[in-house]
C-alpha cells in the first residue's frame, strides 16, 4: 500500500524571529474527512469513512483520493492562514480523527 498523506507546513517565529518549519503529515483520508468540518465537500467523504472503518479501496481510487485531498487542502491554504487550520485540526484530532487514525494504522499492520 502506498503512502497516502498529505504533508504540512508551518512557518513559525520565535521570539528571536528565528524562522522553523513544523511538519505534519495528515493521512489522505483524515484530511478528506477534516475538510468536511471545515465545509470543504466531497463526493469521496464516504469513501475516505469506510476506508477509516476497514473498507481498502482499490488503489486507483486511492490515487484519486490523494489528488482530491491535495485539491482540497490548496484550497484550504488560499482562504484561511495555515495557523488557522493547525488549531482547527488539532482541535477536531482528539474528537473524531484520533479514532480513525487508530483504525488506519492497525490496517497497516
Amino acid at each position: 500500500m502506498e503512502n497516502n498523506t498529505v504533508t504540512t507546513q508551518n512557518e513559525t517565529k520565535s521570539s528571536t524571529e528565528v524562522s522553523t518549519h513544523e511538519e505534519k503529515v495528515i493521512k489522505t483520508p483524515l484530511l478528506i474527512i477534516f475538510a468536511e468540518y471545515l465545509g470543504y465537500v466531497s463526493k469521496f467523504t464516504d469513501i475516505a469513512i469506510e476506508w477509516c472503518e476497514g473498507k481498502v479501496p482499490e488503489e486507483y481510487i486511492q490515487k484519486i483520493l490523494d489528488v482530491e485531498a491535495k485539491s482540497i487542502f490548496r484550497q484550504m491554504k488560499k482562504d484561511y492562514p495555515m495557523e488557522e487550520i493547525q488549531f482547527w485540526y488539532d482541535t477536531y484530532y482528539p474528537a473524531i480523527l484520533s479514532e480513525y487514525d487508530e483504525k488506519l494504522e492497525n490496517l497497516a499492520k
